[in-house]
Protein backbone atom coordinates (compact mmCIF):
# COMPACT_ATOMS: atom_id res chain seq x y z
CA UNK A 1 0.00 0.00 0.00
CA UNK A 2 2.95 2.07 1.12
CA UNK A 3 4.65 1.62 -2.46
CA UNK A 4 1.61 2.37 -4.52
CA UNK A 5 1.10 5.70 -2.64
CA UNK A 6 4.70 6.59 -3.43
CA UNK A 7 4.55 5.69 -7.17
CA UNK A 8 1.56 7.58 -6.94
CA UNK A 9 3.09 10.54 -5.70
CA UNK A 10 5.50 10.30 -8.15
CA UNK A 11 3.05 9.83 -11.09
CA UNK A 12 1.43 12.91 -10.01
CA UNK A 13 4.83 14.92 -9.86
CA UNK A 14 5.86 13.79 -13.03
CA UNK A 15 2.55 14.55 -14.83
CA UNK A 16 2.93 18.16 -12.87
CA UNK A 17 5.93 18.65 -14.24
CA UNK A 18 5.52 18.16 -18.05
CA UNK A 19 2.42 19.58 -17.74
CA UNK A 20 4.51 22.74 -16.86
CA UNK A 21 6.83 22.56 -19.39
CA UNK A 22 4.62 22.13 -21.82
CA UNK A 23 3.35 25.44 -21.19
CA UNK A 24 0.21 24.43 -19.09
CA UNK A 25 1.02 26.40 -16.12
CA UNK A 26 1.76 30.25 -16.99
CA UNK A 27 5.53 31.11 -17.03
CA UNK A 28 6.24 34.55 -15.23
CA UNK A 29 9.19 36.07 -17.30
CA UNK A 30 12.08 39.04 -15.91
CA UNK A 31 11.87 41.64 -18.65
CA UNK A 32 15.44 42.64 -19.65
CA UNK A 33 15.92 46.44 -18.41
CA UNK A 34 19.17 47.30 -20.47
CA UNK A 35 20.49 50.35 -20.64
CA UNK A 36 19.91 52.18 -24.16
CA UNK A 37 22.14 55.23 -24.78
CA UNK A 38 23.29 55.49 -27.71
CA UNK A 39 27.41 56.36 -27.89
CA UNK A 40 28.67 59.44 -29.05
CA UNK A 41 27.73 59.04 -32.69
CA UNK A 42 28.75 63.04 -33.98
CA UNK A 43 29.31 62.63 -37.99
CA UNK A 44 32.17 64.94 -38.77
CA UNK A 45 32.31 67.94 -41.33
CA UNK A 46 34.00 68.34 -44.79
CA UNK A 47 35.88 71.07 -45.42
CA UNK A 48 33.96 73.55 -47.34
CA UNK A 49 33.77 78.00 -48.20
CA UNK A 50 36.86 79.53 -47.83
CA UNK A 51 38.79 76.66 -46.03
CA UNK A 52 38.01 74.52 -49.42
CA UNK A 53 37.46 77.64 -51.82
CA UNK A 54 41.21 79.23 -51.47
CA UNK A 55 42.31 81.69 -53.56
CA UNK A 56 45.74 83.05 -54.50
CA UNK A 57 45.47 86.77 -56.05
CA UNK A 58 48.56 88.89 -56.32
CA UNK A 59 48.45 92.25 -57.20
CA UNK A 60 47.40 92.60 -60.79
CA UNK A 61 50.86 93.49 -63.39
CA UNK A 62 50.67 96.60 -65.60
CA UNK A 63 53.16 97.28 -68.04
CA UNK A 64 52.82 101.05 -69.04
CA UNK A 65 56.09 101.17 -71.22
CA UNK A 66 54.66 101.38 -74.96
CA UNK A 67 58.07 100.66 -76.42
CA UNK A 68 57.27 96.81 -74.93
CA UNK A 69 54.88 96.40 -78.40
CA UNK A 70 55.69 93.51 -79.82
CA UNK A 71 53.88 90.47 -82.02
CA UNK A 72 50.29 89.04 -81.35
CA UNK A 73 50.48 87.19 -78.27
CA UNK A 74 49.25 83.61 -78.19
CA UNK A 75 47.80 81.77 -75.32
CA UNK A 76 49.00 77.92 -76.52
CA UNK A 77 53.01 80.16 -76.59
CA UNK A 78 52.26 81.49 -73.20
CA UNK A 79 51.41 78.15 -71.42
CA UNK A 80 54.91 76.64 -73.19
CA UNK A 81 56.73 79.69 -71.71
CA UNK A 82 54.97 79.02 -67.75
CA UNK A 83 55.47 75.41 -68.13
CA UNK A 84 59.41 76.22 -69.45
CA UNK A 85 59.36 77.84 -65.88
CA UNK A 86 57.67 74.96 -63.93
CA UNK A 87 60.17 72.13 -65.76
CA UNK A 88 63.24 74.47 -64.52
CA UNK A 89 62.04 74.35 -60.99
CA UNK A 90 61.49 70.58 -60.81
CA UNK A 91 57.83 70.72 -61.25
CA UNK A 92 55.23 68.94 -63.19
CA UNK A 93 53.89 71.11 -66.25
CA UNK A 94 50.37 72.22 -65.97
CA UNK A 95 47.39 70.62 -68.15
CA UNK A 96 45.22 72.83 -70.36
CA UNK A 97 41.68 72.81 -69.16
CA UNK A 98 39.60 73.99 -71.41
CA UNK A 99 36.80 75.28 -68.53
CA UNK A 100 39.55 77.32 -66.94
CA UNK A 101 40.34 78.85 -70.46
CA UNK A 102 36.62 80.00 -70.36
CA UNK A 103 37.15 81.57 -67.20
CA UNK A 104 40.17 82.93 -68.11
CA UNK A 105 38.67 84.77 -71.23
CA UNK A 106 35.08 85.46 -69.95
CA UNK A 107 37.21 87.90 -67.40
CA UNK A 108 39.54 88.93 -70.10
CA UNK A 109 36.51 90.28 -71.99
CA UNK A 110 34.55 91.59 -68.95
CA UNK A 111 37.65 93.68 -68.38
CA UNK A 112 37.67 95.27 -71.17
CA UNK A 113 33.72 95.53 -71.21
CA UNK A 114 33.66 97.38 -67.93
CA UNK A 115 37.17 99.57 -67.86
CA UNK A 116 38.51 97.65 -65.02
CA UNK A 117 41.31 95.98 -63.66
CA UNK A 118 41.38 94.24 -60.55
CA UNK A 119 40.62 90.44 -59.37
CA UNK A 120 37.11 91.51 -58.09
CA UNK A 121 34.92 92.59 -61.07
CA UNK A 122 32.05 95.70 -60.48
CA UNK A 123 29.93 92.92 -59.78
CA UNK A 124 31.26 91.25 -57.16
CA UNK A 125 32.77 88.14 -59.18
CA UNK A 126 35.83 87.20 -58.39
CA UNK A 127 37.98 84.07 -59.63
CA UNK A 128 36.20 81.43 -58.06
CA UNK A 129 32.94 82.94 -59.39
CA UNK A 130 34.15 82.45 -62.43
CA UNK A 131 35.65 79.56 -62.51
CA UNK A 132 32.86 77.97 -60.54
CA UNK A 133 30.13 79.23 -63.37
CA UNK A 134 32.59 77.41 -65.89
CA UNK A 135 31.71 74.48 -64.38
CA UNK A 136 34.79 73.49 -62.71
CA UNK A 137 34.34 71.83 -59.27
CA UNK A 138 37.87 73.31 -57.27
CA UNK A 139 40.12 72.84 -53.78
CA UNK A 140 42.06 75.69 -54.94
CA UNK A 141 42.18 78.17 -57.36
CA UNK A 142 44.34 81.47 -58.40
CA UNK A 143 44.93 83.94 -60.94
CA UNK A 144 47.34 86.13 -62.78
CA UNK A 145 46.30 89.13 -64.52
CA UNK A 146 48.43 91.30 -66.66
CA UNK A 147 47.95 94.37 -68.54
CA UNK A 148 50.05 96.72 -71.25
CA UNK A 149 52.49 96.33 -73.79
CA UNK A 150 55.11 92.95 -73.95
CA UNK A 151 57.23 92.07 -77.03
CA UNK A 152 56.10 88.77 -76.85
CA UNK A 153 55.18 85.73 -74.61
CA UNK A 154 58.42 85.55 -73.08
CA UNK A 155 58.29 88.82 -72.06
CA UNK A 156 54.79 88.63 -70.40
CA UNK A 157 55.82 85.58 -68.25
CA UNK A 158 59.23 86.51 -67.75
CA UNK A 159 57.46 89.92 -66.22
CA UNK A 160 55.27 87.92 -64.10
CA UNK A 161 58.32 85.48 -62.76
CA UNK A 162 59.97 88.74 -61.79
CA UNK A 163 56.56 89.30 -59.71
CA UNK A 164 56.63 87.37 -56.18
CA UNK A 165 52.95 86.26 -55.97
CA UNK A 166 52.76 85.64 -59.86
CA UNK A 167 56.20 83.53 -59.72
CA UNK A 168 54.29 82.34 -56.25
CA UNK A 169 51.20 81.00 -58.72
CA UNK A 170 53.30 80.18 -61.55
CA UNK A 171 55.33 77.85 -59.18
CA UNK A 172 53.09 76.77 -56.81
CA UNK A 173 52.98 72.97 -56.80
CA UNK A 174 49.14 73.49 -55.05
CA UNK A 175 47.96 73.67 -59.19
CA UNK A 176 47.25 70.87 -61.51
CA UNK A 177 45.37 72.55 -63.94
CA UNK A 178 45.86 76.19 -65.97
CA UNK A 179 43.54 78.09 -68.17
CA UNK A 180 44.90 80.90 -70.20
CA UNK A 181 43.43 83.75 -72.95
CA UNK A 182 44.91 87.01 -74.05
CA UNK A 183 43.64 89.24 -76.10
CA UNK A 184 44.44 92.77 -77.30
CA UNK A 185 41.53 95.86 -76.57
CA UNK A 186 40.87 99.45 -75.42
CA UNK A 187 41.54 100.17 -71.93
CA UNK A 188 40.70 103.85 -70.70
CA UNK A 189 41.93 105.45 -74.32
CA UNK A 190 45.20 103.08 -74.45
CA UNK A 191 45.39 100.44 -76.73
CA UNK A 192 46.89 97.48 -74.82
CA UNK A 193 47.23 93.30 -74.08
CA UNK A 194 45.28 91.88 -71.15
CA UNK A 195 45.96 88.03 -69.99
CA UNK A 196 44.58 85.83 -67.73
CA UNK A 197 45.98 83.00 -66.34
CA UNK A 198 43.28 80.97 -64.00
CA UNK A 199 45.39 77.72 -62.06
CA UNK A 200 43.13 75.63 -60.44
CA UNK A 201 43.22 71.76 -58.77
CA UNK A 202 39.86 69.99 -59.65
CA UNK A 203 38.24 68.34 -56.28
CA UNK A 204 38.04 65.34 -57.84
CA UNK A 205 41.87 64.66 -56.77
CA UNK A 206 40.22 64.10 -52.91
CA UNK A 207 37.98 61.43 -52.92
CA UNK A 208 34.86 62.91 -51.05
CA UNK A 209 33.01 60.57 -48.70
CA UNK A 210 29.53 59.89 -50.31
CA UNK A 211 26.61 62.08 -49.04
CA UNK A 212 24.21 58.68 -49.10
CA UNK A 213 26.56 57.31 -46.41
CA UNK A 214 25.79 60.02 -44.24
CA UNK A 215 21.61 60.11 -45.06
CA UNK A 216 21.83 56.39 -43.94
CA UNK A 217 23.56 56.82 -40.76
CA UNK A 218 20.75 59.37 -39.82
CA UNK A 219 17.57 57.45 -41.37
CA UNK A 220 19.22 54.37 -39.33
CA UNK A 221 19.41 56.86 -35.96
CA UNK A 222 15.71 58.37 -36.80
CA UNK A 223 14.42 54.28 -36.93
CA UNK A 224 16.67 53.71 -33.60
CA UNK A 225 14.70 56.71 -32.00
CA UNK A 226 11.62 55.23 -33.08
CA UNK A 227 12.10 51.86 -31.68
CA UNK A 228 13.32 53.76 -28.45
CA UNK A 229 10.04 55.33 -27.91
CA UNK A 230 8.46 51.93 -28.36
CA UNK A 231 10.59 50.35 -25.83
CA UNK A 232 9.66 52.78 -23.62
CA UNK A 233 5.63 52.52 -24.01
CA UNK A 234 6.23 48.77 -22.94
CA UNK A 235 8.15 49.32 -20.68
CA UNK A 236 5.52 51.15 -19.01
CA UNK A 237 3.13 48.68 -19.89
CA UNK A 238 4.97 46.09 -18.00
CA UNK A 239 5.47 47.98 -15.36
CA UNK A 240 1.32 48.53 -14.86
CA UNK A 241 0.76 44.64 -16.50
CA UNK A 242 -0.73 41.97 -13.98
CA UNK A 243 2.05 39.81 -13.93
CA UNK A 244 -0.50 36.29 -13.96
CA UNK A 245 -2.01 37.80 -16.73
CA UNK A 246 -0.97 35.74 -20.09
CA UNK A 247 -0.15 39.04 -21.73
CA UNK A 248 2.27 39.60 -19.32
CA UNK A 249 4.84 37.30 -21.01
CA UNK A 250 4.01 38.40 -24.96
CA UNK A 251 5.04 41.85 -22.89
CA UNK A 252 7.83 40.73 -22.13
CA UNK A 253 8.62 38.87 -25.09
CA UNK A 254 7.77 42.19 -27.76
CA UNK A 255 10.33 44.28 -25.04
CA UNK A 256 13.33 41.84 -24.86
CA UNK A 257 13.28 41.04 -29.11
CA UNK A 258 13.60 44.82 -29.30
CA UNK A 259 16.42 45.70 -26.96
CA UNK A 260 17.90 42.78 -29.06
CA UNK A 261 17.31 44.56 -32.72
CA UNK A 262 18.16 48.12 -31.01
CA UNK A 263 21.55 46.99 -29.16
CA UNK A 264 22.31 45.05 -32.66
CA UNK A 265 21.33 48.60 -34.41
CA UNK A 266 23.58 50.84 -32.18
CA UNK A 267 26.43 49.00 -33.15
CA UNK A 268 25.64 49.09 -36.59
CA UNK A 269 25.84 52.98 -36.63
CA UNK A 270 28.38 53.03 -34.40
CA UNK A 271 30.45 51.09 -36.96
CA UNK A 272 29.20 52.89 -40.16
CA UNK A 273 29.56 56.13 -38.11
CA UNK A 274 33.23 55.07 -37.75
CA UNK A 275 33.86 54.58 -40.92
CA UNK A 276 32.36 57.76 -42.31
CA UNK A 277 34.33 59.70 -40.57
CA UNK A 278 37.94 57.96 -41.48
CA UNK A 279 36.82 58.59 -44.79
CA UNK A 280 36.14 62.35 -44.00
CA UNK A 281 39.36 62.89 -41.92
CA UNK A 282 41.15 61.39 -45.37
CA UNK A 283 39.33 63.71 -47.44
CA UNK A 284 39.93 67.28 -44.89
CA UNK A 285 43.89 66.06 -44.89
CA UNK A 286 43.84 66.00 -48.90
CA UNK A 287 42.21 69.14 -48.93
CA UNK A 288 44.79 71.05 -46.53
CA UNK A 289 47.65 69.28 -48.94
CA UNK A 290 46.29 72.27 -50.96
CA UNK A 291 45.21 74.89 -48.97
CA UNK A 292 48.07 74.83 -46.79
CA UNK A 293 50.27 78.28 -46.39
CA UNK A 294 53.35 75.91 -46.95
Amino acid sequence: MKLFKVILVLVVLFASYYFYLSGGFLKVASYFDSSLNLPDLSLESLKTGVEKGKEFLPDPLVRKDKNSDGKILNSSLILEETNRHRKENGLPPFVLNSKLSLAARVKTEDMFKDQYFEHESPAGKSASDLVSEAGYGFIVVGENLAMGHFKDENDLVTAWMNSPGHRANILGAQFKEIGIYVARGEYKGDSVWMSVQEFATSESVCEKPFNSDKNKIEEDIDALETINQKLKELKQAISTANKNDPSYNKLIEDYNSLVVKYNAGTLLIKENTEKYNIDVRSYNACIAEYTSEN
